[in-house]
């Protein structure tokens, strides 16, 4: 067999198509790595490839979630084992593609899992964050672990709050903690990283974002909260929908809402970047033309 060819890359750099195009060459399927594209009902917002985009070929762990429940790396990358196992089984190619990097870690084994956090630690940190601030917890956590600290989004509280568990729980900082992880992943496998032009990379994100609100994103959300979805859920407190809902609740103008889509999204991709470079050991890179 093949190895697993895993593609990965910032936000709107062409990884979906890319993979398509591979697995139509090579007979593969597809597994997402997409920690949004989970959930039902969350197709505009989260860029989830439509039917025709997929050109049919077999894609697994999306749209299946319902936006109320969660679902964390470790099982992501327990879900995934299992369909990997099952395809190698078959001789079928696999490609897993997606930029969430908890998610992609995870499943190399480059977090523990079966990790518990001690809910005495957990709780103390969060009535320290609320206390003296988690921008304060982020500058320390910066201090003390530099590395560790500018891949983390200082607005990122459960990023923040993991960091100091592990902290208080081991006695080292992030970056000495994962490092420390043997890799348990029983396959060969190859990464491609799609790589583009910051310039080019900037102008596709607001065109997506453009062509989201067109395609209907504020009704997509509208009709999320209609039924019943709370808007503090995992699964709306994340990059699009959070505008949304204040776009829906008078505190941005459409303009303003675009506006801000765009400036995080290109925050959140800066990270992807970040992380590929300094937790991934990239077999190769891509470079998407600009179609």
């Amino acid at each position: 067999m093949k190895p697993i060819t895993f593609i990965t890359g910032p936000t709107a750099s062409g990884k979906t198509n890319l993979a398509v195009r591979l697995a139509l060459e090579s007979n593969a399927v597809i597994i997402s790595a997409d920690s949004r594209q989970v959930y039902k009902f969350m197709d505009i917002g989260t860029a989830k490839p439509s039917p025709e985009e997929q050109k049919g070929v077999p894609h697994y762990l999306i749209d299946f979630l319902d936006p109320s429940q969660t679902y964390s790396a470790g099982a992501f990358a327990n879900d995934a084992r299992e369909l990997i196992t099952r395809f190698y089984s078959e001789n079928r190619p696999v490609i897993v593609c997606g930029g969430s990097g908890l998610y992609i870690q995870a499943l190399l084994g480059l977090i523990p899992e079966g990790f518990k956090v001690n809910p005495e630690i957990r709780q103390k940190i969060r009535d320290k964050g609320e206390k003296v601030g988690w921008d304060v917890l982020w500058k320390e956590l910066n201090r003390l672990d530099p590395e560790y600290g500018k891949k983390t989004d200082q607005n990122n509280i459960r990023r923040i709050s993991r960091s100091w568990e592990i902290i208080e729980q081991f006695g080292q900082t992030p970056t000495e903690y994962f490092v420390g992880q043997e890799k348990s992943f029983p396959w060969d496998y190859f990464i491609i990283s799609t790589d583009i032009p910051r310039s080019e990379l900037w102008e596709r994100i607001e065109a997506r974002t453009r062509k989201m609100l067109e395609k209907g994103f504020v009704a997509e959300v509208r009709t999320l909260l209609d039924m019943g979805y709370d808007p503090g859920l995992n699964a709306l407190n994340t990059v699009g929908y959070k505008e949304i809902i204040a776009f829906l609740k008078g505190e941005f103008t459409l303009q303003e809402t675009e506006y801000w889509i765009n400036i995080r999204t290109r925050q959140y991709a800066k990270r992807q970047i970040t992380w590929i470079k300094n937790r991934l050991a990239v077999n190769d890179s891509y470079l998407i033309e600009n179609r």
